[in-house]
C-alpha cells in the first residue's frame, strides 16, 4: 500500500496547515468579539428575557466548546504560532467570564447583601444601583 500526501497549487497539507489554522483561528476569535458585543447590548445593558438567556447560554456553549477544540491544535508543539495560542487563551477565559455570568445570576436580596457588606457606607450609590428612577 502506498501513501501519498495530498497536494495542491500551494504543496503538500502539511505546508498549508498551519496557515489554514491560523485563519480558522482568527475567524473564531472576531466571532467572539460579535458574541460580546451582542452580549453587553442584550445582557448587560438590558435585563434579558429568558428567550434571551436561552439564545445567549446556547451560542456560549457553543463558543466554548469550538473555542476549546482550537486551543488543543495550536497547543501542538508543531504550530509555530505562540502568540495566537495565546490570544486564544485570552478569550477562552473572556468566554469563561460569560458562563459565569450566564449561569450564576445574583437575586436582588443577594445583591444588596453584597453592596452592603463591600460597600457599607455607600448608601446612596448602593441606592441608585438596586432601585433606579
Amino acid at each position: 500500500m502506498s501513501t501519498t500526501v495530498m497536494a495542491g497549487p500551494a504543496g503538500p497539507i502539511e505546508n498549508r496547515f498551519p496557515t489554514w489554522l491560523s485563519e480558522l483561528v482568527e475567524h473564531w476569535m472576531r466571532t467572539c468579539e460579535t458574541f460580546w458585543q451582542w452580549e453587553r447590548e442584550h445582557t448587560v445593558l438590558r435585563e434579558p428575557d429568558e428567550a434571551t438567556l436561552a439564545q445567549y447560554r446556547e451560542e456560549l456553549k457553543w463558543l466554548l466548546r469550538a473555542g476549546r477544540q482550537l486551543q488543543t491544535l495550536v497547543k501542538d508543539p508543531e504550530f509555530r504560532n505562540p502568540t495566537l495560542a495565546t490570544e486564544l487563551d485570552g478569550c477562552l477565559v473572556h468566554l469563561g467570564y460569560s458562563w459565569t455570568s450566564a449561569n450564576h445570576w445574583m437575586s436582588d436580596e443577594e445583591l444588596e447583601k453584597f453592596f452592603k457588606t463591600h460597600f457599607p457606607d455607600e448608601h446612596a450609590f448602593i441606592d441608585s444601583i438596586l432601585h433606579p428612577k
